[in-house]
């Protein structure tokens, strides 16, 4: 049995840390300004005091403390929230970030809500990966939200069988997912934030439970997705629960990085097509039979040997998965790519990529460059009459196919490369290669970085004064993901290209965004690699109505050549190399972190993965080529620069 004060709690003792007999219900160290002054309280009001108790466990101590109650209290009214790195220097800056809006004087600056202060915990383990980390390092991943609870509470997780979700939505998915799997997902921590993330998360999943329960009368608890602790249903359990009245669910995989460099960029997509899984459940499933989603985590790894490779080949192999949602990065797909074809099942990949490639075990619904790189450096010389460029990518296959595409249409329109530079994987030093381009001056810096490296590429750029006014960026694959994890709007003016499906005219449907939002919470921002996981899914379910089976070979015939009205979107799977046809789109980077739509193409683009002038036999040679170079891998394996500490 475990007792939790959130400010109802009367003991008889009298202690500054519990809550005062004859006085205002609360625990003084933990008591919300509201509570002090004897004001109106909501849920926000115990958010407040969640973010005292999570500054008490990063600090070691509480956040106000005095000899008498009335100074704690006046404290709690009138002092600013003092930062818990005063008293241990080294506690990471997301954190900080958490107590100190949780904390927040004015209800309205707080988090609204448990689900809310829950996703940014997460997002500390998913969305802001460790630094100078390759993919290749054999890294474990960030501890799961159940381990946190399990630290906690001193509860073992291996016998529990008990988990908390900060979404109630992705609770109710994952619960139905194959046991075997959690411990696949979420290994333990190695790592001191992801210790405290996960720390935070437990207490919020114990204080969550109680802001849920003390408003849920008035109707002010919100809408299913608080944090709060669900049960986990065994294999067999949960197979039963799940089966519909056409028989035996489907299992599905999922397969992305929910850790490591690249989680910022692939943890989103992953929960896309949780929420088109959980609409066609509410649906009665696919063919009458619900669908069981097995998750899994590929850790930013992408080698040959990696967690990728044994996730795809446990997916195949052992669960029997039908269909596999996954993938982001070209070299990950490509070292799971034989997996697929050996055991002849499909792989849908949401992912825009540098082309090169089809396969009859793909289905690619994300653009190839000739529908995203070349009409993007065609509008860069049309409407900012670029004629210099530099190019910046990740060292990997996507940023050098896609870079050699740009070249060859940079060629023909009369314009100049001034300069390249390819980084390894979760490199953040740029400040070299920043001092080059500001010596080369291009019109326009095409950048094909991915994960955490934008972010150290983009301030870096910042700290030569290098403005999009005077240089702007064009981004393939920098979107709204890795904007939210940005906390001050230094990138406006800057542009990203990207590619959407085309709206079915009329439609009244509800749009994937809104979708979304309404199922995470309206703070998550979406983008169109998102919408492209969420469609793979509903793709996949109409191909399977269509063909009356999940048999691949019935489901990769309903899928060519046609037409699918998929919500309010239109997608056309190319019967030729099971691609899809897509609009262009060039958005710009707005001074409140968001992306504003500036052009959008009048026709779908079809796709085109071997594009002129090099014939299909060069575009071979040329990845041979990279394959050889980097030691059998479809990336560099180096491992980034280490940031040397300033010295104080």
């Amino acid at each position: 049995m475990k007792l939790v004060d959130f400010g109802l709690v009367k003991l008889v003792e009298d202690d500054l840390s519990l809550t005062q007999s004859g006085m205002l219900c609360g625990s003084p160290l933990y008591m919300s300004p509201e509570q002090a002054s004897n004001k109106p309280m909501d849920p926000r009001t115990d958010l407040y005091s969640l973010g005292a108790a999570y500054y008490t466990l990063l600090a070691g101590r509480p956040p106000f403390t005095a000899n008498g109650v009335p100074q704690i209290l006046l404290a709690h009214l009138t002092s600013p929230t003092p930062d818990p790195r005063e008293v241990v220097a080294d506690i990471p800056e997301a954190c900080v970030n958490v107590v100190m809006t949780a904390m927040a004087k004015k209800p309205d600056d707080r988090f609204q809500s448990a689900a809310e202060m829950g996703a940014a915990l997460e997002a500390i383990l998913a969305g802001v990966p460790q630094r100078n980390m390759s993919v290749f390092a054999m890294q474990e991943s960030a501890p799961s939200i159940a381990a946190a609870v399990d630290l906690m509470t001193g509860r073992s997780g291996s016998t529990s069988g008990q988990g908390l979700s900060a979404s109630g939505s992705r609770s109710r998915l994952l619960n139905s997912t194959v046991a075997a799997q959690k411990e696949e997902v979420a290994p333990p921590a190695t790592s001191r934030r992801g210790f405290l993330a996960a720390a935070g998360l437990a207490v919020l999943g114990v204080g969550g439970y109680f802001v849920q329960r003390r408003f849920a009368k008035d109707g002010s608890s919100g809408r299913a997705g608080a944090a709060g602790v669900s049960d986990a249903g065994t294999d067999a359990g949960s197979t039963k629960a799940a089966a519909g009245s056409g028989g035996p669910p489907i299992k599905v995989g999922i397969l992305h990085s929910l850790s490591g460099a690249l989680a910022v960029s692939e943890h989103p997509l992953s929960d896309s097509s949780l929420l088109a899984i959980e609409e066609l459940n509410a649906r009665g499933g696919v063919l009458g039979r619900k669908i069981l989603p097995v998750v899994m985590d590929g850790k930013s790894e992408i080698s040959a040997d990696s967690a990728f490779t044994r996730a795809a080949e446990k997916l195949l192999e052992t669960d029997k998965v039908a269909v596999v949602f996954g993938g982001f990065g070209s070299a990950g797909r490509k070292v799971i790519r034989p997996y697929f074809e050996k055991h002849d099942r499909l792989l849908f990949y949401p992912a825009q990529y540098e082309g090169i490639e089809e396969s009859q075990n793909l289905v690619y619904t994300g653009s190839t460059p000739n529908q995203l790189a070349v009409p993007a450096i065609q509008w860069c010389a049309e409407t900012l009459k670029a004629k210099k460029y530099f190019l910046i990518g990740t060292d990997g296959l996507r940023a050098h196919a896609t870079n050699a595409i740009i070249e060859d249409t940079i060629e023909s329109l009369g314009g100049e490369v001034v300069g390249t530079h390819y980084a390894v994987v979760g490199e953040s030093q740029f400040s070299t290669v920043v001092r080059k381009i500001a010596h080369e001056h291009p019109d326009v810096i095409i950048n094909t970085l991915v994960g955490d490296s934008v972010l150290s590429f983009f301030k870096d750029l910042l700290e030569a004064d290098i403005t999009s006014s005077a240089m702007p960026v064009m981004s393939f694959t920098f979107g709204e993901n890795e904007l939210a994890q940005l906390k001050d709007p230094f990138l406006a003016g800057h542009y990203v290209a990207r590619t959407r499906f085309p709206v079915q005219a009329g439609s009244t449907e509800a749009t994937f965004e809104q979708r979304f939002k309404k199922m995470y919470g309206s703070h998550r921002p979406v983008s169109e690699t998102m919408e492209s996981a969420y469609y793979g899914v509903l793709l996949w379910a109409a191909a399977v109505e269509k063909a009356g089976s999940e048999e691949v070979n019935s489901v990769r015939l309903a899928l060519k050549g046609h037409d699918f009205a998929l919500g309010n979107v239109s997608i056309r799977v190319d019967a030729s190399n099971l691609h899809t046809w897509k609009l262009f789109q060039v958005g710009q980077v707005t001074p409140d972190n968001r992306i504003s739509v500036t052009k959008t193409g009048e026709e779908p683009i079809p796709p085109v993965p071997f594009p002129p002038p090099r014939t299909r036999a060069d575009w071979q040679s040329f990845s041979d080529a990279l394959y050889k170079k980097w030691g059998g891998n479809w990336a560099n394996p180096t491992k980034p620069k280490q940031k040397k500490s300033k010295k104080h």
